[in-house]
């Protein structure tokens, strides 16, 4: 039975990564990357265009309307594995069940596309993975870009959403959230909420953003290291 999936829209020794991340070599090939899911994933590549793909994995391949586009790829005991044979089509790969969401952003040289109004901002929330062992708590900053936008924002740790709000206004009930905070020198408005580790938790993700527009960190409890990113980008990323 093929895994059913979409693309949103590429290499590097990023097999000790399970989730979100930033390739910044799109050159070429890009993968295998692996992904902890829960379910038989739904993800979404969009292509440089813009288009979004549905994508099945069959016979070891990721395809998409029957055309390969790399390999090797599968799903086994929860870990997703993708492989995309022309990294520099695609901008954003997401892959995502009801549990855990990651994103996969393709910068060329941790240079990122100008946003738009209402789109998220990646380079505050960097590093995307975070090996966190021995930690109990971490502070991320998450971004959207206009201090004037008006687009529905929310936050969620892994399938529970946390917060929400339209525009900078919060408009959830919970009442640990707060109005964002406005950055007029950045032109952004931003969150730096804390999450704690949950006792037995190794691995979640937090996500943030719009319906057009969003961005996952993969946090791992369990593990400690680096993700490639932080050396790559090394403060360069924009």
């Amino acid at each position: 039975m093929p895994v059913m999936f979409n693309i949103s829209g590429g290499g590097g020794a990023v097999n000790d990564l399970w989730g979100s991340r930033v390739i910044t070599d799109t050159t070429g090939k890009v993968g295998p990357m692996k992904f902890r899911v829960y379910e038989y994933p739904i993800s979404n590549i969009d292509a440089f265009n813009g288009t979004t793909l549905p994508v099945t994995i069959e016979t070891g391949m990721c395809k998409s309307n029957k055309v390969i586009l790399g390999q090797p790829c599968s799903y086994s005991q929860g870990l997703l594995t993708i492989t995309l044979n022309r990294a520099s089509e695609y901008k954003i790969l997401r892959v995502y069940d009801n549990t855990v969401s990651h994103t996969v952003y393709f910068a060329s040289k941790c240079q990122f596309p100008a946003p738009k109004e209402g789109d998220v901002v990646v380079a505050p929330s960097m590093p995307l993975y975070r090996f966190l062992k021995g930690e109990s708590q971490v502070q991320i900053k998450f971004s959207v870009f206009g201090t004037k936008q008006t687009s529905h924002i929310q936050f969620k740790k892994g399938k529970a959403l946390l917060c929400s709000w339209n525009g900078s206004v919060v408009s959830s009930n919970n009442p640990g959230c707060r109005d964002l905070n406005i950055d007029e020198a950045h032109n952004w408005m931003t969150i730096k909420p804390t999450i704690f580790r949950v006792k037995g938790e190794d691995y979640e993700t937090c996500s943030w953003g719009s319906g057009s527009s969003n961005l996952s960190v993969t946090i791992d409890w369990s593990r400690e290291g680096e993700a490639p990113e932080v050396a790559e980008c090394n403060g360069n990323h924009k």
